[in-house]
């Protein structure tokens, strides 16, 4: 039997594709319900709301290959953004996919003509060449990686769009502003949208990971299972052990849960280091302002990074005549939770003041303190593979590709590809 500790997107996946080839599989989640991070939670007042800012990217490979959008009832953000600054609005356009607005994003203040010319050629650029060629560095100078401001800056990118567009849009993606994540996700994550839709499920982001687990054999996943170590013998592995102290033997153990937690297990240096965000939710009677586009703070001195009216792209987010506010802080903020919600509130009034903010009401906040795995220039080439020195010890997860959906789904790929390879399982028991 294989087991499989964490049902998060990367332990689904490869359970996925494990049950699919005849393999026996129990997967084992701590928590009352699958899907890790990628969770949504119900409010007594009727809105959905997902445990961080999260969204799925349609061009995402692995995506594509297990989940069925159509299913998901997908509903699509417009392309492009609107950016905050000093009160006022500026919005952002994709002019192939919205030739109507292509006149007025080109009279956006904020971003020069040259800066526009530089996105579609950089647009052009990266459909060229396929995800696993960025990884590799194909297109940095003798496969050297960098920061992506170090990158832009080599495309010849302003500072006036660095600031205003990237810092806060990549900011919401990497979490983290400064811009010194790799310029590789970089291009990942613009190819990406560049060549798809970002989409949220109508019923909220579990609905992936529930997709997922509903393409497995009834009982494979067992929730409110928390483990308590891996029981390996003479360096081999022999099964886990429950924090209840019920023992469940295995030849295989696929640990997939957050690297921290499966350092811990393996006692193997993992990538631990962290980027945290916090996300808000505040409900409303008002909507804000109509388009389906995200909000990005251009002040050089944002508290809140960006916010967008979950309810414009998905109304199923909030009870009939009501709007869904979500809201995302960067970091670790010190500020206790009211303090932190009342801040957030008085920027985000700054940007509506025709709007009267004050009987929004704050639902919920979530601390996510370590939202990704970080990722600096030179990270992909120090990534650990997925199966360990330890004979039916493999690890899965995103911080062995990349922090993204993709990047948890394909290490689910990878690793079942392995397993599967290596002659020491069991056949499975019809």
């Amino acid at each position: 039997m294989i087991i499989i500790v964490g049902a998060g997107l990367a332990g689904l996946t490869c359970a996925k594709l494990l049950t699919e080839a005849g393999q026996k599989v129990l997967v084992l989640e701590a928590a009352d319900q699958v899907g890790g991070r990628v969770r949504t939670d119900y409010h007594e007042d009727g809105y959905r709301l997902d445990r961080g800012f999260q969204v799925l990217f349609t061009s995402y490979e692995a995506a594509t290959r297990h989940l069925n959008y159509q299913t998901l009832k997908q509903r699509k953000f417009d392309p492009g953004a609107i950016l905050e600054k000093n009160g006022k609005h500026y919005t952002i356009t994709d002019p192939i996919r919205e030739p109507a607005h292509a006149v007025s994003g080109l009279l956006n203040p904020l971003i020069s003509t040259m800066d526009k010319l530089r996105i579609l050629k950089l647009r052009t650029q990266l459909q060229r060449v396929s995800s696993d060629e960025i990884f590799s560095g194909a297109l940095q100078p003798g496969h050297q990686d960098e920061t992506t401001e170090a990158y832009l800056r080599r495309e010849g990118f302003s500072d006036k769009i660095i600031d205003n567009f990237f810092r806060p849009f990549y900011g919401g993606i990497f979490l983290d502003r400064s811009l010194q994540t790799s310029a590789r996700m970089f291009q990942f994550t613009f190819k990406m949208l560049a060549t798809g839709d970002i989409i949220l499920p109508a019923e909220g982001i579990q609905r992936i990971p529930e997709q997922l687990v509903a393409s497995l054999p009834k009982g494979t996943v067992r929730n409110s299972a928390r483990v308590g170590e891996l029981l390996i013998t003479n360096g081999t592995v022999q099964g886990v052990r429950l924090v209840t102290g019920e023992q469940i033997k295995a030849e295989t153990v696929v640990v997939a849960t957050s690297s921290p937690i499966a350092e811990k297990f393996t006692h193997k240096p993992l990538p631990t280091q962290g980027v945290g965000a916090v996300c808000l939710y505040f409900a409303g009677d008002e909507r804000l302002y109509n388009q389906r586009k995200i909000l990005l703070n251009a002040d050089p001195h944002a508290y809140v990074n960006n916010a967008v009216l979950v309810s414009n792209i998905a109304p199923t987010y909030a009870p009939p005549r009501k709007h869904l506010l979500s809201v995302t802080v960067l970091g670790n903020p010190s500020e206790d939770d009211e303090l932190l919600a009342e801040r957030s509130k008085a920027e985000i009034a700054g940007w509506f003041p025709h709007h009267d903010l004050s009987h929004w009401q704050l639902l919920a906040l979530y601390r996510i303190p370590f939202a990704q795995f970080y990722q600096p220039a030179g990270i992909y080439d120090t990534l650990p593979a997925s199966q360990t020195d330890v004979p039916g010890l493999y690890l899965v997860g995103e911080y062995t590709q990349s922090s993204s959906i993709q990047g948890a789904m394909h290490s689910g790929e990878v690793a079942a590809r392995e397993l599967l390879k290596t002659r020491q399982l069991v056949p499975s028991q019809s």
